[in-house]
């Protein structure tokens, strides 16, 4: 089951919750954020795992102000609850209702490419999502057949006969997946401990979650732009491990220049667009404390998953 997005109809989140208009925009954030957690609560704890489905691109350049919180929020939860995180991610375009006289529809969240849905996909790796579903519906609404598009992501082999065809969204899909499939092996073996921000933009969207976690041998870090970094653990063999992803709207094009410093360590194993690399790393002393230093440049919605060395 797909349970309702933060920012859904909030008359359908309990007693009380569809009223949050307040004086600022904080005190807004923090009714809708108590909405959601009464909603979040409900669910999680009536079920073995907790899933989400989100629209994250807004038309036409700009991203929902709501995707990490949604998911630092439901990765909280299920750590607290010890259940496995789903997310239904957007892979299509999705429209208002149709005006009758024009015979158009207006465009209210954009079509992603592939530096979006890698950005989605990354992201909801490093809140510690185990499992991934995709919008794969086209139109949103119910029209006409000869104004129908074929423009959503297809999940099964284009048929001819049906009239069906490979799209731009399936070949992003299946880019992205071609890289997480070959070392999700490593990265599943981790549960999510919690995440830490860089914010250089104005955008809400990473400004309004917490990014609250103090702990892990990751003790510094700087980075160009947005940056999103999840701490996991294998309980296994207690090593740690780090999702490190550009968190700029990818719209922007913007590549991220990353500084982490990890205390204690001099070699790392990362994962990089489906390849693993181990590497040693410059050593420096921050605060006192003798730390192994690399740097990384990421690209326009990139994700790296780091293990550190014991």
């Amino acid at each position: 089951t797909s349970m309702l997005p933060m920012y859904g109809t909030l008359v359908t989140l309990g007693p009380g919750c569809q009223d949050t208009r307040a004086k600022s925009i904080n005190e807004a954030i923090r009714r809708r954020k108590n909405a959601y957690k009464y909603y979040l609560d409900l669910c999680a704890d009536a079920m073995g795992e907790f899933s989400f489905d989100f629209y994250s691109f807004i038309y036409e350049s700009q991203i929902s102000p709501w995707y990490y919180t949604n998911l630092e929020m439901a990765a909280k939860k299920c750590k607290q609850n010890g259940i496995p995180l789903a997310v239904t991610l957007q892979s299509c375009r999705l429209d208002d209702k149709l005006n009758e006289k024009t015979g158009r529809a207006r465009v209210v969240y954009r079509t992603p490419n592939y530096l979006e849905m890698r950005w989605q996909i990354y992201s909801a790796l490093a809140f510690g999502a185990s499992r991934l579903g995709y919008y794969t519906f086209w139109p949103h609404y119910s029209m006409g057949s000869e104004l129908r598009q074929p423009n959503a992501m297809l999940v099964y082999e284009p048929s001819a006969e049906c009239g069906y065809r490979a799209t731009e969204i399936y070949d992003a899909v299946k880019k992205v997946h071609m890289e997480i499939l070959q070392f999700d092996h490593v990265f599943l073996r981790f549960k999510w401990q919690g995440a830490k921000v860089v914010r250089k933009s104005l955008e809400r969207n990473i400004r309004n979650m917490e990014g609250d976690y103090e702990g892990s041998s990751l003790i510094s870090y700087t980075a160009s732009r947005d940056m999103l970094v999840g701490c996991m653990l294998n309980p296994e063999d207690e090593k740690e491990g780090f999702w490190v992803v550009n968190a700029d709207n990818p719209f922007h094009f913007q590549v991220n220049d990353v500084e982490l410093f990890f205390k204690g360590v001099q070699k790392i194993t990362y994962y990089r667009a489906g390849k693993e690399y181990e590497t040693e790393i410059a050593s420096e002393i921050v605060n006192g404390e003798p730390c192994g230093k690399w740097k990384v440049r990421l690209g326009a919605g990139e994700g790296i998953f780091i293990v550190l060395s014991i």
